[in-house]
C-alpha cells in the first residue's frame, strides 16, 4: 500500500487542528459581536482626544494629545478587495478601523467613525473641529 491511513491522529496535529478552530471560531463570533453590538466614541478631554472602541464591556482606549493632532478630515473609503458591490463603509474587521473619518497625528493617519456615511462624517468633523480649536 502506498498511503495508509493512520488509526489516530497524532496529538500534535489534534492539538494544532483544535487550537486553530477554536481561535478561528473566536474571530468570527467576535467580529459578529463588533458588528451588531459595538460601539465607538470620541471625547475631548482638556489637552487629550479619546477613541474608545466598545462591545460588551471589552473596551479599547487610545489617547491622543490634542495639540499633536493635525488635518483632521473626512476620507471615503474604498471597500475590501474581496467586497464586489454594496456599502463601502462596511467594517468587519473589529481591530482594523476603516471609519471615515481620519487625522495626522506624529508620522501616521488615525482613522475612527466606522459605520457611519459621509454625510453624517461631516457634522462630526465640524463639531469635532469646533472642540479641539479652543
Amino acid at each position: 500500500m502506498l498511503f495508509r491511513v493512520p488509526d489516530e491522529m497524532p496529538p500534535v496535529f489534534r492539538f494544532l487542528w483544535l487550537t486553530g478552530w477554536l481561535f478561528g471560531g473566536s474571530w468570527i463570533l467576535f467580529s459578529w459581536l463588533w458588528i451588531t453590538f459595538g460601539q465607538e466614541e470620541v471625547r475631548v478631554y482638556g489637552d487629550e482626544l479619546v477613541l474608545e472602541r466598545r462591545v460588551f464591556g471589552l473596551r479599547w482606549t487610545r489617547v491622543f494629545d490634542r495639540a499633536a493632532v493635525s488635518f483632521l478630515r473626512v476620507t471615503p473609503t474604498p471597500p475590501p478587495a474581496w467586497w464586489e458591490g454594496g456599502n463601502a463603509q462596511h467594517n468587519i474587521h473589529p481591530f482594523q478601523n476603516r471609519g471615515c473619518l481620519a487625522f495626522d497625528y506624529g508620522s501616521g493617519t488615525v482613522r475612527f467613525g466606522s459605520g457611519i456615511d459621509e454625510a453624517e462624517a461631516f457634522g462630526i468633523m465640524d463639531q469635532l473641529n469646533l472642540l479641539l480649536e479652543r
